[in-house]
């Protein structure tokens, strides 16, 4: 890591030889987070929002993954959007990578640069450090590379990128740390919710599909599911603890319709095929059926979320309902579903992350044949968590 960080100061030396700095016409700013995950940027627009309110007059400039786009295109507090697609990172060559991040920068900012770049990745990131050095911004800030033993191994010679680096600080949520940013430019955030971004195009369609559905049970319950783990199976409530959690709720609210709204990815339609299958009842099958932006604006319509860490849950949190999210294999105290109305069901059992004192954040493997974690949070302890009359019914 220490060689990419010397020939990435190298290609910026050379890049600056052949870069004109002009005087922007506005204060600029360049934030660039390239995390392919839903979660991570959906925990991410509050750093966004803060940033205009404290900055009204710059331009604010955001560099994404593909992926991220369509969670970002509507954002009104972006003034331009650029999209990087840096492949399957570590598996591509030091040279290439330079190359790409490189011939990114001098296609966009060879003569316009920002004069301030901010990378909030708190883990480690291969790619962003580049381009906030390689875009000519002459102010860079990022998290320490000594923020995770991971990221000091993976990130090693890092803080040399950055003008300032951010120290770890204690354990924080993720929207904490990302706020951490604005609280070190000198201002106080104004607030802390999540946002989600949808068109009149997408708030419509999720109410002509439902507007079927209300017709017949105009009193009735929409509960949205997050069956998916993500990214890792350890995150994944097991799929028969869901159809009887769901059967308790029909059993609880057997007065008024429930209905549960499946959403996730294409890697999730067996277990959509399966619940679907399994229960005895209304089931809105979406899994794979929307984009990002068309399931939250489905998600605005439920009454409850219940899911596993994932990034629908976290697209959840963001459209503003009343999330409860089931965590095991990762650190809740860090990537727990952020709003007022959102709750948490953990065991925090000694083998996980918080037990041992967030050494790691999340487990990659499990010392058991099935996560104990999961295994082990009962139905019925879910149940507890979830009063929709009480707290969350519309």
């Amino acid at each position: 890591m220490l060689l990419s960080v010397v020939m990435a100061l190298l290609c910026e030396r050379i890049l600056a030889l052949f870069s004109r700095r002009q005087e922007n016409a506005k204060f600029t700013i360049l934030v660039v987070r390239l995390d392919q995950t839903l979660g991570d940027s959906s925990m991410n627009s509050p750093l966004l929002r803060e940033l205009r309110h404290a900055y009204p007059h710059a331009e604010i400039k955001l560099v994404v993954h593909p992926r991220i786009y369509d969670m970002v295109r509507h954002c009104p507090h972006i003034d331009h959007i650029y999209r990087y697609d840096w492949g399957s990172s570590l598996a591509k060559s030091l040279l290439f990578r330079h190359w790409l991040s490189w011939k990114f920068c001098w296609t966009h900012f060879r003569r316009e640069q920002p004069d301030l770049a901010l990378v909030p990745r708190f883990d480690e990131d291969h790619h962003a450090g580049f381009i906030a050095l390689l875009s000519g911004a002459p102010r860079r800030i990022a998290y320490t590379e000594k923020a995770t033993q991971r990221k000091q191994l993976l990130n090693a010679g890092f803080d040399m990128l950055y003008t300032e680096v951010l120290p770890a600080d204690g354990l924080k949520h993720e929207v904490e740390r990302n706020l951490d940013f604005v609280r070190h430019l000198g201002f106080e955030p104004a607030s802390m919710e999540l946002e989600f971004w949808s068109t009149a195009d997408e708030t419509a369609y999720a109410r002509e599909f439902l507007a079927e559905h209300k017709q017949k049970h105009p009193d009735g319950l929409l509960i949205g599911l997050g069956l998916s783990g993500g990214y890792s199976i350890l995150k994944r409530w097991p799929l028969h603890y869901y159809v009887e959690l769901a059967t308790l709720l029909q059993q609880r609210y057997h007065g008024r319709h429930v209905t549960f709204l499946l959403v996730g990815g294409k890697e999730d339609i067996p277990l959509g095929a399966e619940f679907e299958e399994k229960l005895q009842g209304t089931v809105l099958n979406m899994i794979a059926k929307t984009s990002i932006a068309q399931m939250a604006a489905l998600l605005r319509h439920c009454h409850q979320f219940i899911g596993n860490d994932s990034g629908a849950m976290h697209v959840a949190a963001s459209a503003g309902i009343a999330v409860t999210g089931i965590f095991g294999s990762s650190c809740h105290h860090r990537f727990r579903a952020w709003g007022k109305s959102c709750d948490t069901v953990t065991l925090e059992l000694e083998c996980g992350p918080c037990g041992q004192g967030h050494v790691i954040d999340r487990c990659s493997t499990c010392i058991y044949p099935s996560p104990k974690c999961m295994d082990e949070l009962v139905p019925a302890q879910v149940f507890k968590k979830i009063n929709i009359v009480q707290n969350y019914l519309r």
